[in-house]
C-alpha cells in the first residue's frame, strides 16, 4: 500500500481509537435513541421538516458507522495490494 494511503488510514484509526471519538459516537447514539428525537419527528407539520429530520438521521447513522466502513475500506485496499498485476 502506498505510504500516504497507509497514512490517511492510520490518522482515521488513531481518531477512532481516541476517548473523545469515542464520547462523541455515544452521545450521537444516545441522540438517535432520545425521546427529543421522536418528539421532533411527531412535531414534523410538511413533508419538508420531515425530510431535513431524515437527513440529520441519515449523517448521524454515518458518522456512527464510519469506523466500520473505513475497516471495510481499508480490508479492500489490502486486498488490491495483494492482487498480481
Amino acid at each position: 500500500m502506498e505510504k500516504t494511503l497507509q497514512t490517511y488510514f492510520d490518522s482515521y484509526f488513531e481518531m477512532f481509537a481516541s476517548e473523545g471519538w469515542k464520547r462523541f459516537t455515544e452521545d450521537l447514539e444516545d441522540t438517535l435513541s432520545s425521546a427529543t428525537l421522536i418528539t421532533e419527528i411527531q412535531a414534523a407539520r410538511t413533508e419538508r421538516d420531515l425530510g431535513v429530520i431524515q437527513g440529520e438521521i441519515s449523517k448521524t447513522a454515518a458518522m456512527i458507522t464510519l469506523p466500520a466502513e473505513m475497516q471495510a475500506a481499508y480490508g479492500v485496499a489490502r486486498e488490491d495490494e495483494d492482487v498480481p498485476e
